[in-house]
């Protein structure tokens, strides 16, 4: 019941918004994109959806544009229909696929997920593709390595065919198989090792890929690897941020399988990084992604490690530095919150 009414409520609040805006400085709207393959798609059929999948994989992915042109051409309903149905599903998505991971503790996971890491407001509101094939990928991590169910892995396999960007993360979990299946987890030399082939490996394959694409004359993929005035040395800095303490909490506390995988997920994005440190089009994808799941591992670290009488302090504090980190950019007259709700989101007599 919480899934169904938080969903509904949830898309409402996110659809009383305008389209079009321009969230921050030079981060405009996608939802208009979106609305015109929306429309792209009326009158196709099957096939037609199979030759623009060949023509341009990455925004015709099929998991993706097969909903949408089920909308268009099955239901034939309005660009508000379109939206608003869109936004029901991504919350339906995200809170079932939260629940995989525990459905006692969903709203403490819910709150983690949204004020932890305020940026998957920003992909909710309108990076729609990225928002569900994360979801997808999220579910198949719940299913497989918490509730121990096969069909998991297919999850996670198929996420690629929502978001191509997935692809990345198909990799990470190949490797974190492949590392378990030779016990290397449970054995810190060996995980050791593994990592560091990792980051000696990633980095290479990266930059091979990169040339290859470029050979081929992928224009619009290669504008994602143009960098656009990246600072380098904050790149290094900010992964070192996350990986001291992510390889501290492996080597010195409990763990389990669902938190070695999410590491493996980070560093192999880290790592991808660390060989494209200018490719902003690339990291910025992926590392709004690796906030979630390394949110999601220390949050997990924390329940298999300490005490559960800090859950509601610790959660207070997640609460108190996610809506600070939420209502600083409306300062600015920026940042979702200052547009969702037609600007009254943080307005508790309009909500009455």
């Amino acid at each position: 019941m919480f899934v169904v009414v938080a969903s509904l409520s949830f898309a409402l609040f996110f659809f009383s918004r305008d389209l079009g805006i321009e969230w921050y400085l030079g981060s405009t709207d996608d939802v208009p994109d979106y609305i015109e393959t929306y429309k792209e798609t009326y009158g196709l059929n099957l096939a037609g959806l199979w030759d623009f999948f060949l023509e341009s994989p990455n925004g015709h992915e099929l998991l993706w544009s097969i909903p949408v042109w089920a909308l268009a051409n099955l239901f034939d309903v309005s660009d508000a229909s379109f939206v608003f149905l869109h936004y029901l599903a991504i919350f339906l998505a995200v809170f079932l696929a939260l629940s995989t991971f525990s459905t006692r503790y969903l709203v403490p996971l819910v709150l983690v997920y949204f004020f932890l890491t305020p940026i998957s407001i920003d992909a909710i509101s309108h990076i729609w593709r990225q928002q569900m094939a994360f979801s997808v990928l999220l579910a198949g991590i719940g299913l497989y390595t918490v509730r121990g169910m096969r069909i998991g892995k297919w999850f996670i396999y198929l996420s690629p065919l929502v978001h191509l960007s997935s692809l990345f993360f198909l990799m990470g979990f190949l490797t974190f198989r492949l590392i378990k299946a030779n016990r290397g987890f449970d054995n810190k030399l060996k995980f050791s090792v593994a990592l560091l082939v990792i980051l000696g490996i990633v980095p290479l394959l990266s930059s091979a890929a990169v040339a290859y694409l470029d050979s081929l004359g992928l224009a619009r993929i290669m504008s994602y690897f143009e960098g656009t005035d990246a600072n380098v040395a904050r790149v290094y800095l900010l992964i070192g941020l996350y990986v001291v303490p992510m390889l501290g909490a492996f080597y010195l506390l409990k763990s389990d399988d669902t938190n070695h995988l999410l590491l493996i997920l980070c560093m192999s994005v880290f790592t991808i990084v660390m060989g494209l440190p200018a490719s902003n089009g690339i990291y910025d994808r992926l590392l709004s992604r690796r906030c979630h799941f390394s949110a999601f591992y220390f949050y997990r670290c924390y329940f298999m490690n300490f005490s559960s009488r800090w859950h509601l302090p610790l959660l207070l504090l997640i609460f108190y530095t996610g809506a600070n980190r939420l209502y600083s950019p409306t300062l600015e007259q920026s940042g979702p919150m200052y547009f969702l709700a037609y600007g009254h989101a943080l307005d508790p007599s309009w909500a009455c």
